[in-house]
C-alpha cells in the first residue's frame, strides 16, 4: 500500500509539472511568435490627430532605413523589407535584428533602428501596432500570402 500511494503521488506530480510546461512559441503575455511569422505590410495609418491615411506606404523608415514592412520569424528575428513596386520586395538582411514581447502588450525591436510599440490587435492576418517611433501613430499591417 505504501508503494502504491507513492506511485500515485509521483504520477500526480509529473502530470502537474507537464501541464505547467511553457509553450516555447508564446511569451508570458501570450504573444504567439509562431503565429506572427510572415511578411507584414502596412495598409493604413491613423495619425495622432485621428486622420486615417490609406496605403500603400513605401520608403517609410519603420523597421529599417526606408523599410516600411517587416518579415517576422519564429526564432524572434526580423528582416526589414521595402517594396519596389506592388510585386517586388527587397529584404534588407544587413538591417536584420531581434524582437521580443514585453509585459503590457508591447514589442521591442532591436536592429539598425531600436524601438518599442504597443500591440493593439493581433488576430488572423491583422496586426495593429501603435508605433512609438512615429509619434504614436497606429499602423495596421496585413500578412502577405
Amino acid at each position: 500500500m505504501k508503494y502504491f500511494s507513492a506511485a500515485i503521488y509521483f504520477t500526480l506530480m509529473i502530470s502537474l509539472l507537464a501541464g505547467c510546461k511553457k509553450d516555447a512559441h508564446k511569451s508570458v503575455e501570450g504573444f504567439d511568435y509562431e503565429h506572427a511569422a510572415g511578411l507584414w505590410v502596412p495598409y493604413e495609418v491613423t495619425d495622432e490627430l485621428g486622420t486615417v491615411h490609406p496605403g500603400p506606404f513605401t520608403a517609410n523608415t519603420l523597421f529599417g532605413i526606408y523599410a516600411e514592412s517587416v518579415h517576422l520569424k519564429t526564432d524572434k528575428t526580423f528582416i526589414p523589407a521595402s517594396w519596389i513596386d506592388k510585386d517586388h520586395v527587397t529584404f534588407k538582411t544587413e538591417e536584420a535584428g531581434t524582437f521580443q514581447s514585453l509585459p503590457g502588450k508591447k514589442l521591442r525591436f532591436q536592429g539598425i533602428i531600436e524601438f518599442e510599440c504597443e500591440v493593439i490587435k493581433f488576430e488572423g492576418d491583422d496586426l495593429w501596432l501603435k508605433m512609438s517611433s512615429t509619434s504614436g501613430e497606429l499602423y495596421k499591417f496585413k500578412r502577405q500570402p
